[in-house]
C-alpha cells in the first residue's frame, strides 16, 4: 500500500481559498446558503488539518484532540444551522450548546498532552505560570463574563448555567495554552498559527458574551470572523507539519523567564486587583471576597515563581560551576581543577601524596587511522579504566588531548609504583569499539610533592618523568629524575622550535657515497638532513625526526629535504648520480606525497630514475595498503624505491613480501656483528636476489668489512670507508674515481 504525503503548500492555499469563501459566505442573501457555505468551508479546512495528521510522527494524537474539539464546534454550527434556518426555531440552550460545550475539553485535553514532555520537576515553573494565567483570565472573565451572567435574573438558571460552562471551557483553553506554551519550545508558524486560533476563539466567545448580555448580537459581524480565522488557524497549524513536526528541542531545566513572558505573567498578577478596585469603586461589593483571595492567591503563585527560578538560578550555577571544571567529554576533572587539587595537597603539606602523569603512546595515530569518533571513544573508555582503578578520595583528570593524570592523596612510593604497573597492565587491555579493536598503551611519568611548593614545577617534574619513559620504548612508567630535568628541558625546547625549521632556513643536508666495490666508484649519494639549532649546536636526525612524526611536521620537513636533495644533484652532477631520500612511513599515509615527489622533480629538473626513495624498515608501518599504493604511484614515474635498515627491526621479511621496492639496504649491524653470527647473511642475500632486488650493505668502515661484503658477492656498499656525511662538494670529492650511475652498475 502506497502512502502519499500532504503537500502542505497546496494544503495551505486550499485553507486559504475556504476562508475567504466563509467569509464570502456572509454577503449571501439566501440565510439557508450562508449557513451552507460558511459550514462547508469549515469542513474543508478541518479535512485538511485531518488528513495532515497523518503524516506527523510527534504528537498526533494531540493534534487529533484539538481537531476533534473543533469538529464538535463544526456539529454544533451544523446543528443550530437546521434549528434556525430549517426548522424556524432558536431555543437556547439546544442540543447545539452540549456539542459546543464539549470541544473545550478536547481542546484542552490536545493542548496538555502537547505539553506533557520532559520531567515533573522542568515543567514546574510552566505550571505555576498557567496557574497565574488562569487566575488572571479568571479575574478578567468574572468582571466581563460570569458576574453580569449570574447577575442576570431576566435568564433562565439553565441559561445562565450554559453561559457559565462555555466561560469555563474558555478558561480551561487558556491555562492549558499557558502550560504548552510556557515550556522551553522553539517558536515555530504551527505553534504561532496554533495560538491565533485559540486567542480568536477565546475573543470571540467573550465579545460574543458580552453582545449577548447587551442584546446587540447580530449574525456575520466581526465575531463570526473571528470564530472562522480560529478554524483557519488551527487547520494551518496542524497542516504546516514542516514546522509542527520538527525535533523537540533540547529542554533547560525550566522555562526562561523571557521579558515577554514576564510582562505576561506581570498583566495577569494584576487584574484581580485592578478588576477588585473597579467593584469597590462602583460599589459593588458583593464578589469582592472572591477577588481579594484571587489577588492572594496571585500573590502566593508569584512568590513560588520567583522561588522556581531562583531555585533554577542556583542548579544552573552548580552546573556551570561544575562543567568549568570538568571534562565535557570524559566527565573527569580539567587541567584547572587538578591543578587547584594538587595546590590544596601542596598547601596542606601532603608530603606523600604522589601525582601521575599520562599520555597515551601514539594516540594520534588512532585518530588519522580510525577517525576522531574512535579516538573520542578510546579517551571515555580509557577514563572509566582510570576511575575503576583510583580510590574515591584520588583525584583523577583529564588535561587535555591524550593526556591524563591521577593525584595520589596516599601516594607512599610503594603504592604509586604497584598503581602504576597496574594502571599500564589496565591500560593494555583491548578496546573493542562498533568498528574495530584498538590496543591502548601509554607511559607514565611519576613525581612526589616531597616539599615542592610550586604547582606549575611539580607539573613540569611529573611532564619530564613522562617523557623519560616514552624515551625508554614508551608502555612503561619512570619516576621523575633530577639528572633528567635538564635532558627534558632541551627536548621541550626542540619541540618547541622544531615548527619554524623549515622557515628560519636551519635544515641542511649532508650526503654519504655509495660506491662500488670493485673499484670504489660512486654511484650514489644518500642525503641525510642535519638541523643547526641556534642554541644546541648540531642535532642528528634520531633525535628531531620522531617528533616531526607525532605532530606531523614531517610533511614539510621531508618535502623540504626531498627538493633539496634533488636540486643539489642535479645542478651539481647534471644527471650521471643517483640520490636517495630517507622518507618517513608517515609521509607515505598521505595521498600528497605523489604530488611531493613530482614537484620536486619538476623544480629541480632531476631524471626519476635517478631519484630513489628510502623506505625505513625499522619504522612503523600502520596504514600498510596505503603506503603500498603511493609507493606503486611513486614507482610509476619512473623513481626507484629502497628498503632501508633491513635487519633493524621484525617485520623484514613481510616488508620485502608486501612493499613495491627494487633495492635493499643492510642495515649496519650486521656488519658489526661477530663472525659466528652473520651466518643469516648468504641466506638473506640471496633471497634478495631472488626477488630481483639489489643489495647494498650499510656500515662498511674496515677493510676486513669491505672484503666480506666483496665474498658475498655484494657489489654495492655504503659507510665511512668510502666518507662520512658531509656537504656535497666535499662529498664528491672523497673519492677519486670515476662516477657513474647506478643503473648502468646493475644492467653490468
Amino acid at each position: 500500500m502506497t502512502t502519499h504525503r500532504l503537500d502542505h503548500r497546496h494544503a495551505i492555499w486550499a485553507i486559504a481559498i475556504a476562508f475567504v469563501v466563509g467569509i464570502g459566505a456572509y454577503v449571501v442573501p439566501n440565510s439557508v446558503a450562508e449557513d451552507a457555505i460558511e459550514n462547508t468551508a469549515i469542513a474543508a479546512m478541518l479535512l485538511f488539518g485531518a488528513m495532515a495528521t497523518t503524516d506527523l510522527t510527534q504528537h498526533r494524537r494531540a493534534w487529533r484532540w484539538i481537531l476533534a474539539g473543533n469538529a464538535m464546534f463544526l456539529l454544533g454550527d451544523t446543528i443550530y444551522s437546521l434549528l434556525e434556518r430549517v426548522l424556524g426555531s432558536d431555543p437556547y440552550p439546544s442540543i447545539a450548546d452540549v456539542a459546543y460545550i464539549a470541544g473545550y475539553p478536547m481542546i484542552g485535553l490536545g493542548l496538555i498532552m502537547m505539553g506533557r514532555t520532559g520531567s515533573p520537576e522542568r515543567n514546574r515553573g510552566a505550571w505555576v505560570d498557567a496557574a497565574i494565567v488562569a487566575l488572571g483570565a479568571t479575574a478578567l472573565m468574572w468582571a466581563l463574563v460570569i458576574a453580569p451572567t449570574v447577575g442576570d435574573t431576566d435568564a433562565a438558571p439553565m441559561e445562565r448555567w450554559v453561559a457559565l460552562f462555555y466561560a469555563s471551557g474558555d478558561l480551561v483553553l487558556i491555562a492549558a495554552l499557558a502550560v504548552l506554551f510556557g515550556r522551553e519550545i522553539s517558536p515555530t508558524r504551527s505553534s504561532g498559527a496554533l495560538m491565533l486560533s485559540l486567542l480568536s476563539l477565546v475573543a470571540a466567545d467573550v465579545l460574543y458574551a458580552v453582545s449577548e448580555l447587551r442584546d446587540s448580537f447580530t449574525v456575520g459581524n466581526y465575531v463570526d470572523s473571528l470564530w472562522l480565522i480560529s478554524y483557519a488557524a488551527v487547520a494551518v497549524a496542524v497542516v504546516d507539519h514542516e514546522a509542527a513536526d520538527r525535533p523537540t528541542p533540547i529542554e533547560r531545566r525550566g522555562p526562561r523567564l523571557t521579558a515577554a513572558r514576564s510582562v505576561t505573567l506581570m498583566l495577569c498578577a494584576v487584574v484581580a486587583p485592578v478588576v477588585l478596585l473597579f467593584e469597590m469603586q462602583s460599589g459593588n461589593t458583593e464578589h469582592a471576597v472572591a477577588l481579594i483571595v484571587a489577588t492572594i492567591a496571585i500573590f502566593i503563585l508569584v512568590v513560588i515563581r520567583l522561588q522556581l527560578v531562583a531555585d533554577e538560578l542556583e542548579v544552573s550555577r552548580l552546573e556551570l560551576a561544575h562543567e568549568a571544571a570538568h571534562d565535557g567529554l570524559t566527565g573527569l576533572a580539567n587541567r584547572k581543577r587538578f591543578l587547584a587539587e594538587v595546590a590544596a595537597a601542596i598547601d596542606d603539606d601532603r608530603h606523600e601524596a604522589v601525582v601521575l602523569y599520562l599520555d597515551l603512546d601514539d594516540f594520534k595515530t588512532v585518530n588519522d587511522v580510525h577517525g576522531h569518533p574512535v579516538g573520542d571513544a578510546l579517551l571515555i573508555e580509557i577514563a572509566d579504566r582510570l576511575r575503576t582503578i583510583t580510590d574515591e578520595e584520588d583525584h583523577v583528570a583529564r588535561l587535555g588531548g591524550d593526556e591524563f593524570a591521577v593525584l595520589l592523596v596516599d601516594g607512599r612510593a610503594t603504592r604509586a609504583s604497584l598503581l602504576a604497573e597496574e594502571l599500564l597492565a589496565l591500560l593494555r587491555r583491548p578496546v573493542e569499539l562498533p568498528q574495530t579493536v584498538v590496543h591502548p598503551a601509554a607511559s607514565l611519568g611519576i613525581v612526589q610533592i616531597d616539599g615542592e611548593r610550586d604547582v606549575d614545577e611539580l607539573m613540569r617534574r611529573a611532564d619530564v618523568a613522562m617523557y623519560s619513559a616514552k624515551r625508554a620504548g614508551k608502555d612503561r612508567w619512570r619516576p621523575f629524575a633530577a639528572d633528567a630535568s635538564e635532558g627534558a628541558r632541551t627536548s621541550l625546547e626542540l619541540r618547541t622550535d622544531l615548527p619554524y625549521v623549515v622557515e628560519r632556513d636551519q635544515l641542511t643536508v649532508e650526503y654519504q657515497p655509495v660506491v662500488l666495490l670493485d673499484d670504489d666508484s660512486i654511484v650514489a649519494f644518500e642525503a641525510l638532513v642535519r638541523w643547526d639549532h641556534p642554541v644546541h649546536g648540531r642535532i642528528m636526525p634520531d633525535r628531531f625526526i620522531p617528533i616531526a612524526e607525532e605532530s606531523r611536521l614531517i610533511d614539510e620537513i621531508g618535502r623540504w629535504v626531498l627538493t633539496s636533495a634533488a636540486c643539489t644533484v642535479a645542478d651539481s652532477v647534471g644527471r650521471s648520480v643517483d640520490v636517495s631520500v630517507n622518507i618517513s612511513p608517515r609521509q607515505l599515509e598521505r595521498w600528497g606525497f605523489i604530488d611531493d615527489v613530482r614537484k620536486a622533480l619538476a623544480t629541480s629538473g632531476l631524471d626519476p630514475r635517478r631519484l630513489v626513495i628510502e623506505v625505513t624498515e625499522s619504522a612503523s608501518i600502520d596504514q600498510v595498503d596505503q603506503v603500498v599504493a603511493v609507493l606503486t604511484a611513486v614507482r610509476s614515474l619512473g623513481v626507484r624505491v629502497a628498503l632501508d635498515d633491513l635487519g633493524a627491526g621484525f617485520a623484514s621479511l613481510r616488508h620485502l613480501g608486501t612493499l613495491p621496492i627494487d633495492i635493499v639496504k643492510l642495515d649496519r649491524s650486521f656488519m658489526r656483528r661477530p663472525m659466528q653470527e652473520r651466518d643469516l647473511l648468504p641466506g638473506l642475500i640471496e633471497l634478495i636476489r631472488a626477488l630481483e632486488l639489489i643489495p647494498v650493505v650499510e656500515g662498511v668502515e674496515t677493510r676486513a668489512q669491505h672484503d666480506l661484503a666483496m665474498r658475498l658477492g655484494v657489489r654495492l656498499a655504503q659507510g665511512f670507508r668510502y666518507g662520512a656525511p658531509a656537504p656535497f662538494a666535499e662529498a664528491w670529492s672523497m673519492v677519486d674515481t670515476p662516477r657513474r650511475p647506478l643503473d648502468e652498475v646493475v644492467s653490468r
